[in-house]
């Protein structure tokens, strides 16, 4: 499997609605595998492999907390911080490389022993894999469960899944329990994964390994997964979204996920009629000039888009489920998406974050204002996008169609 480093991104505003844990799980992600690309295999790792690399589209977590009330962490027991010690240590609480038997996990009372101070002390532990699985659906999970070291504290591991970065963990299907012969392993799956699934650009799977209460004491399992297999189809019915585009200035977005995001790919037949685009972080396109600083379409923001006439913009894709999607926003101005296929009432589109808005405009000049009872836009609009102004760092939900 291919190494890589863990990528970053920052999302400040977050501090507003999440603890600091949370933030860093936020901030530190595992690169997702797009399944368009074929299945999802993770079959081997090494223990001579660098500490601070990681399987392929992966992070490897430890406990948030340190002490005798993390030595033995159940499900509810928070896995933020990302494990940066060796793969061969020999003390300690660690996560080891087992070759063709994958990665292993093993908790001793004092906690990893590291020169690391971020993670010293701390508890394992835990693999998450990103994916991407837009246009996909029909997507399954088959992996293997190993009792590498026995003992007679209860342990498992368990499969878990999320849809973005920010949502619960729930578990899945059935969990792989300590064996009592060192050298069990049992294969799990395949295991389907629920529709809510499908056609995600942000999904996370989590191999976790936890404690559960019988009374028994003693030392704890080394347990470790391998031979994890994600398979999925493509989804067949796709839809074309037609947007209006007026002369001047457009404020735009989609309920479809594109079937090719490339910005060039989706206004290539506008080209004549484009000026310019600009997103959220004043990122620009303006392919006159040879300029693209977007890149890419992203379902999370809206877009500003200037034409000098009239035209229509066609982007075909898969339909989104838009009470399936949770939208973070900042405190101040966004341009925010409307991510449903039918028009709402602002007010009750809007609901899930009405305390925290300011202000509200279109590209037409509509005004919304709570506040003071102004309301010029009525309902929100397929195809179109929202300046918005808000007090506080906001998550928005939209009412399904």
């Amino acid at each position: 499997m291919k190494l890589h480093r863990s990528y970053c991104f920052a999302l400040f505003a977050a501090c507003f609605l999440f603890s600091f844990s949370n933030l860093i799980a936020q901030i530190q992600q595992p690169e997702p595998y797009n399944l368009s690309n074929g299945n999802y295999e993770f079959n081997e790792w090494a223990s001579s492999n660098s500490p601070e690399t990681y399987p392929s589209n992966t992070l490897l977590r430890v406990t948030d907390g340190r002490g005798s009330a993390y030595a033995d962490p159940n499900l509810s027991i928070q896995m933020n911080y990302v494990y940066t010690h060796s793969y061969n240590a020999t003390s300690g609480s660690r996560i080891e490389g087992q070759a063709g038997n994958g990665i292993s996990f093993f908790n001793i009372g004092t906690g990893i022993s590291s020169n690391d101070s971020a993670i010293a002390g701390r508890f394992v532990g835990a693999m998450d894999l990103g994916l991407i699985s837009t246009g996909r659906d029909s997507i399954k999970i088959t992996w293997t469960g190993r009792t590498i070291n026995t003992s007679p504290r209860e342990y498992r591991i368990a499969l878990q899944y999320r849809i973005g970065i920010y949502s619960d963990w729930l578990s899945l299907g059935d969990e792989y329990i300590r064996n009592e012969i060192s050298g069990h392993f049992e294969q799990i799956g395949p295991i389907l994964l629920p529709e809510i699934c499908n056609n995600q650009p942000k999904l996370q799977l989590r191999w976790r390994y936890y404690y559960v209460e019988t009374g028994a004491g003693g030392a704890r399992p080394k347990l470790a997964v391998d031979n994890i297999t994600v398979e999925s189809k493509e989804i067949s019915e796709t839809e074309d979204h037609i947007i209006e585009l007026s002369n001047g200035w457009n404020y735009i977005s989609s309920y479809v996920s594109p079937l090719n995001p490339n910005i060039n790919q989706i206004f290539d037949s506008n080209l004549s009629s484009l000026n310019l685009i600009k997103n959220n972080d004043g990122k620009l396109f303006i392919p006159q000039f040879g300029i693209n600083q977007i890149e890419t379409w992203n379902l999370f923001e809206g877009l500003m888009v200037y034409t000098n006439q009239a035209d229509e913009l066609n982007i075909s894709g898969f339909e989104l489920i838009p009470q399936n999607y949770s939208i973070y926003l900042n405190k101040g101005w966004n341009l925010v998406p409307y991510l449903r296929k039918t028009s709402l009432d602002i007010e009750t589109a809007l609901s899930s974050v009405m305390q925290n808005i300011v202000i509200v405009k279109n590209s037409s000049g509509g005004i919304f204002n709570p506040s003071f009872g102004i309301n010029s836009i009525g309902e929100m609009q397929a195809g179109e996008g929202y300046l918005i102004y808000f007090s506080a760092a906001s998550l928005l939900t939209y009412p399904g169609n």
